[in-house]
């Protein structure tokens, strides 16, 4: 019997749990814990910003093929209740990791793009 290729369903179950990205900025973090339904993924997390604002979020996302895409809905909790930003994460699950490209959209007008990597919370 041969191998057979992942389904968008089992990546979508294999991206379950916690995971924390991998910060380059020292005092910042930023975790998450994803549930999965067929291949649609939802879920909430923490972040917080050095010398910056710290928050909740959302996340709705879902896997097509071997892409996972994931929608951040950032809320900042001071001073007032407020988004702060969304972001657009897609990547694959990668030795363990979840490895792609965040784009970020804030309050401001600001746009970041960057490499992102998230590893399983312990």
């Amino acid at each position: 019997m041969g191998c057979t290729e992942p389904t968008s369903a089992s990546i979508a179950s294999a991206v379950s749990g916690s995971w924390v990205r991998v910060e380059e900025h020292p005092g910042s973090d930023f975790e998450m814990s994803l549930v999965a339904t067929g291949t649609s993924l939802s879920g909430t997390g923490n972040f917080v910003v050095e010398a910056g604002p710290q928050g909740t979020m959302t996340i709705e996302g879902a896997v097509s093929g071997d892409t996972v895409n994931l929608d951040f809905t950032l809320w900042s909790d001071l001073p007032d209740r407020a988004v702060l930003s969304i972001s657009h994460f897609e990547g694959s699950l990668v030795l363990g990791e979840l490895r792609g490209r965040t784009v970020s959209y804030s309050q401001s007008a600001d746009i970041s793009f960057g490499p992102t990597v998230f590893v399983r919370k312990h």
